[in-house]
């Protein structure tokens, strides 16, 4: 008989899962509202990967918004301090328009915040989470790491002005070296510009990567980056998790709010990023609790439920074959019988298109 884990949807079990990790690591389910005040998140818009929000006007006549970001609203909340930090981690919805279509949709996410101090370890144990997250939902997996210092060192000492440095970011995030050395022909020397390309290219697993990124840095906020990097690497490396990790500097963020590590994570059979996150100092200044730092990550349920569900939309354990005259009685006795196993059941007059199944039961008898 099938567990009551097992009776779950894949999506289900994968969430079950994830919360079970962060609470062996002490972190605490936090609950939240699914609407906030409007003005909460207009002043904050540009923190929100797309600006549009579903507004409503509550009985008390206030605008209102349903929640298109839960990060901001658990800094709203947060009691952390340096000496206490908030470890928590969330299964919520979130609203925000489609990627490909004029419309919104609800989108689940779960995720994890680590507010308070962010240590060298509470760094590592992170990207930990984010690397055992995915590979929990699937082993064939890759988790992204950026640094924002390595790339705001590189482009702080070179001689552009705001529209160059903004085509720069865009050809690093597009690993396009040909345009981006066409955006600084006029700018910068032969060698500069052949550096930002290859920062722009450096791509890896990090025993590969790392070394490479260490011989193109240069400037202090460069080569602390890089001694972070390290120092990440080497203790992912000694607990034997370091597999999934990859060094790419395509991961760039807006300094308002980001500052340090970024994390993306990708699985096999999905095309898009299903987790991302990093450190983001600079949000927790902005609004208005200095002298705390938080790190985190979400992972997004809209594409990976889908991912997570198609074996299950094609597969059953049984099919239950009858006759057009079969006794319902004698049907209905054995679909229960199997279902009562834990089974899932198809009964019909012939074997189903689209499914998969182990077995097949017939039913002779007739009414």
């Amino acid at each position: 008989m099938q567990s009551q884990h097992e009776l779950l949807r894949p999506d289900e079990q994968a969430t079950l899962v994830l919360r079970r990790l962060y609470e062996r690591y002490g972190y605490k389910k936090f609950r939240m509202n699914r609407f906030e005040e409007y003005d909460f998140y207009a002043v904050n818009r540009d923190f929100l990967a797309n600006g549009q929000i579903i507004t409503f006007t509550g009985l008390d006549g206030k605008l209102m918004a349903l929640r298109p970001d839960v990060t901001l609203s658990i800094v709203k909340k947060t009691q952390a301090d340096a000496g206490a930090a908030d470890r928590l981690y969330y299964t919520e919805p979130v609203y925000r328009p489609c990627k490909h279509a004029s419309a919104y949709r609800e989108s689940f996410q779960v995720g994890v915040e680590h507010i308070g101090e962010i240590t060298p370890y509470a760094s590592v144990e992170v990207v930990s989470l984010a690397a055992r997250s995915l590979s929990l939902i699937e082993a064939d997996c890759v988790l992204d790491i950026s640094h924002t210092g390595y790339v705001e060192g590189l482009l702080a000492g070179l001689p552009m002005d705001d529209l160059t440095r903004r085509a720069v970011r865009r050809c690093i995030e597009e690993k396009n070296a040909h345009e981006l050395r066409l955006a600084v022909a006029d700018t910068l020397s032969g060698e500069e510009a052949a550096r930002l390309a290859a920062v722009a290219q450096l791509s890896g697993p990090f025993p590969q990567a790392l070394p490479e990124a260490r011989a193109l840095a240069s400037g202090e906020m460069m080569l602390a980056a890089i001694a972070e990097l390290e120092t990440l690497y080497a203790a992912m490396a000694a607990s034997g998790e370091a597999g999934p990790l990859r060094l790419d500097f395509s991961i760039t963020s807006d300094a308002k709010y980001y500052s340090g590590l970024m994390l993306r994570g990708y699985i096999r059979g999905v095309p898009s990023a299903v987790l991302s996150g990093g450190r983001y100092d600079p949000l927790l200044r902005r609004m208005g609790k200095p002298g705390l730092s938080a790190m985190g990550f979400a992972i997004y349920f809209d594409e990976l439920a889908r991912f997570l569900s198609a074996e299950a939309d094609t597969a059953v354990e049984t099919v239950v074959l009858y006759k057009p005259d079969a006794d319902p009685a004698a049907v209905t006795r054995m679909v229960h019988s199997r279902v009562a196993r834990g089974e899932r059941v198809w009964a019909g007059t012939a074997l189903p298109k689209g499914l998969t199944w182990s077995r097949v039961l017939e039913v002779n008898g007739h009414a």
